[in-house]
């Protein structure tokens, strides 16, 4: 019988674990790892692989017949992105691979994206020292270029805040955390990037596909004034955005002629400015709505397009993640009815 290739050495002059070339060479994009293995246990595997600068990025799930926290803490102590406990459903672990599988997609992205600005900025830079050596007619050059650099390095700050926001909600939504909770954390990313007194709430699509209800964001009285909003086309703001799955900018809502019904409710709660972003699941489902209302008139750039991209394709995640835990509550109690 053909030997299984381990993923794995012993070094000889003190037995410390390795990982084998063709692991170091070709990652998985992501491991499901048992803590008892034979030859080396799971924590001493997932210790190789966050201690090899080839594989430390691998996203891994750590598999245990072990419940207790103390065995949780350690695993994820230990580095591992996930905690699942056997027995387990196929279909936990296919929601949990796939979270995991979709965030180490965002990040390798982000890294991407972030890798490719550092290298503008740094182009940005050497450029300004060459111009600093050149005579005084390239000097408005010199300063152009440093005002870009400056620019650039503050737009890589603030992605890496949005990407820092994405994580934690995708974190808190595996960690079964309330959807308030996650969908929270996104309101808060849009708000601290689109300014003082800017709001951000979300709305979810009943099971009827009908009508939308307030999540997280807005104060209860606002939520209570809008709550059941109808879908349709002739709907306004997050109603038509569901319905088309297109966004909806609303620049100023004394100036739209589809606000006359509404401009009492933007005046109330005191704002001018109202966008609204289509939410839909990976199937192509339309499962609800972000909304974002500015206290003055705003018009959308498109650095304000990246930002409500991110924010929509991560609630898509964790929404369809809450759906997914509450269809299993459900039959778990149903099952449990029926056995009585």
């Amino acid at each position: 019988m053909e030997r299984v290739q381990q993923p794995y050495d012993r070094h000889r002059s003190c037995n410390r674990p390795t990982l084998r070339r063709p692991c170091r060479a070709h990652p998985p994009g992501l491991a499901l790892v048992d803590i008892m293995m034979p030859g080396m246990d799971g924590l001493e595997l997932l210790r190789a692989i966050r201690a090899d600068s080839h594989t430390r990025h691998i996203p891994i799930i750590l598999l245990s017949a072990r419940a207790g926290e103390e065995s949780r803490v350690e695993g994820l102590d230990a580095g591992a992105g996930d905690y699942l406990v056997k027995p387990f459903a196929a279909r936990e672990l296919r929601a949990r691979v796939n979270a995991h599988a979709n965030l180490a997609d965002e990040r390798r992205r982000a890294t991407e994206e972030l890798n490719a600005r550092f290298g503008d900025l740094q182009r940005a830079n050497a450029d300004i020292r060459d111009a600093r050596r050149a005579t005084l007619n390239v000097l408005e050059d010199a300063v152009e270029a440093r005002s870009r650099a400056e620019q650039l390095y503050d737009e890589l700050r603030e992605q890496n805040k949005w990407i820092i926001g994405q994580r934690e909600a995708l974190e808190a939504a595996v960690n079964g955390e309330a959807l308030v909770t996650s969908l929270g954390i996104l309101a808060r990313v849009a708000t601290a990037s689109l300014g003082e007194g800017t709001r951000a709430a979300f709305y979810l699509a009943d099971e009827t596909g009908k009508v939308l209800h307030h999540i997280v964001g807005m104060n209860a009285e606002y939520a209570a004034a809008v709550d059941g909003f109808a879908i349709g086309p002739e709907s306004l703001a997050c109603g038509l955005a569901t319905h088309t799955g297109e966004a909806v900018i609303t620049v100023d809502v004394r100036d739209d002629p589809r606000w006359a019904r509404w401009r009492w409710l933007a005046e109330r709660f005191g704002y001018r400015g109202c966008w609204s972003f289509p939410i839909n699941s990976s199937a192509g489902a339309f499962i609800g709505t972000l909304a974002l209302y500015h206290p003055q008139p705003h018009d959308m750039t498109g650095r304000n397009r990246q930002l409500a991209a991110l924010l929509t394709s991560t609630a898509a995640i964790v929404i369809s993640r809450h759906n997914e835990a509450e269809t299993r509550k459900l039959a778990e109690t149903a099952f449990r009815r029926s056995e009585r």
